[in-house]
């Protein structure tokens, strides 16, 4: 299974509870106003620091927020493994 490998890895909580797969962004109160900016403004960015797998960035590209103006990063690339 992959999560177990995934957790050697990064032995987050939010990994070890599966707490990725639930995305957030659209409870905060802002989000509207970001999508709305991404559709609006040429050039508008959104950047996610520390974003895991990407799940909040993924739903503000399916609600429309351009996908070419999109940054996500995670902390640190990890261990490999052989």
């Amino acid at each position: 299974m992959l999560i177990p490998l995934i957790i050697q890895i990064f032995p987050y909580p939010c990994i070890r509870f599966l707490g990725f797969t639930e995305t957030t962004i659209y409870n905060l109160p802002a989000y509207q106003h970001v999508l709305k900016l991404g559709q609006e403004r040429k050039g508008a960015i959104l950047l996610d620091i520390g974003c895991c797998f990407g799940g909040d960035v993924r739903k503000a590209v399916a609600d429309g927020f351009p996908v070419q103006n999109v940054i996500a990063s995670d902390l640190h690339a990890g261990k490999k493994s052989r």
